[in-house]
């Protein structure tokens, strides 16, 4: 169970069905809190600023975002359990990730090794490229929203960002509070899409690896003209992703590849990665990247339930096999992926089930925008 810190004065103790038990964290869209659903299952509760509950846009968006959310496979993003567009404070529930995210790791026992790193990166572009099949982006991946749990890495936030960006955005000439993980197209708004998804996916990626910010921790507007201009060092990625990471990180997004072909070229048969990492894992990535996945009669999926209205008790989420993943460990010992003994390995997990072909509906990629630079030391325009 993730540690939660004592709720604070204002903050909620039941939002519909959900006893609402401690804080787990705040950011700019709103305020995440451990809660417990009417079976005692913990869920973690988003519970957005009052800024954004009053926006009829908003509410419409957040109908159309979390309803594309749940179409994406659960195994690789925290799945979204219920939301409430409808109250005073519109709130979102998801499944709680007994585990660290990727920045609280990082920031606790350093950077990840070579062997932890290559299988945080399929599993993480095997979950990305699930969540573009569903028609959807994430618009705001970052260490802080890659959690590690008992299962292996899932994505958090997802749908949250895409939901908010006409009401979130900020003001003109006000430069974002974290543009850390931005793709520069999402600094200078000359359109957003998948791209810019795969930017921070590598950017993410060399954080673990080095244990740093990829383009350092100055000033937003220091990095910002870093994102824009700069190339990240990559010395330190190991040889087997250093290419892919370079290629996704190109300034034009039409320069990178999709979540697809990264995956088809991480497990490459001529690669090194693929032979080295679980088969189930290696399959499943495979056949995202050739668009093969089985249709969801032959896996069994139970299909996601409707967002719901105030007070209704959430749908069950679609079932898991089981993972055979090893027990968290010991209070203080370093947190890996590696397989405990007779076990499948917490990256091992993410071969499981995959949905079927990629709905009908869902949130809009956006289409391709011809990319150019901005001017040294022009400011940025926002979105």
């Amino acid at each position: 169970m993730p540690e939660a810190l004592p709720l604070q004065p204002g903050d909620p103790h039941r939002l519909g069905v959900y006893e609402i038990t401690g804080r787990l964290g705040v950011g700019e869209q709103g305020a995440v809190f451990l809660g417990k659903a009417p079976k005692a299952r913990a869920v973690a509760v988003k519970l957005l600023h009052v800024r954004l509950s009053g926006e009829p846009v908003a509410r419409s968006r957040f109908a159309g975002a979390f309803a594309a959310a749940r179409k994406v496979s659960g195994f690789c993003t925290a799945a979204i359990l219920d939301a409430d567009v409808e109250g005073d404070r519109p709130y979102v529930v998801s499944e709680c990730v007994d585990g660290p995210s990727l920045q609280q790791l990082v920031d606790e026992e350093g950077r990840r090794g070579d062997a932890v790193a290559e299988r945080l990166a399929i599993g993480t572009a095997i979950a990305l490229a699930a969540v573009h099949r569903a028609g959807a982006l994430h618009h705001d991946l970052k260490p802080g929203n890659i959690l590690l749990g008992r299962d292996g890495p899932r994505m958090s936030d997802f749908g949250i960002a895409r939901a908010l960006e006409a009401v979130n955005a900020a003001p003109a000439g006000r430069i974002s509070e974290d543009p850390a993980y931005k793709a520069p197209e999402q600094l200078s708004g000359q359109g957003i899409g998948p791209a810019a998804d795969v930017f921070a996916w590598a950017g993410t990626m060399l954080f673990a690896v080095t244990g740093k910010a990829p383009f350092g921790d100055d000033s937003p507007s220091e990095v910002m003209q870093r994102i824009v201009y700069d190339d990240p060092d990559l010395s330190e990625v190991p040889d087997s992703l250093r290419e892919v990471m370079a290629d996704a990180l190109a300034k034009d997004p039409s320069d990178r590849p999709t979540a697809k072909k990264v995956l088809g070229r991480l497990l490459d048969e001529s690669g090194p990665l693929a032979a080295r990492m679980p088969a189930s894992m290696v399959d499943e990535g495979r056949a995202l990247a050739s668009g093969s996945v089985p249709t969801p009669q032959s896996r069994a999926l139970e299909a996601p339930a409707p967002v719901s209205q105030p007070g209704r008790p959430p749908q069950p989420a679609p079932p898991r096999s089981p993972m055979g993943a090893p027990p968290p460990p010991p209070s203080g010992a370093p947190h890996t992926f590696a397989p405990a003994p007779g076990n499948a390995s917490n990256a091992e997990a993410l071969g499981q089930s995959m949905p079927g072909p990629a709905p009908q509906q869902g949130i809009p990629l956006a289409s391709p925008v011809p990319f150019t630079l901005p001017q040294p030391g022009a400011p940025f325009q926002h979105p």
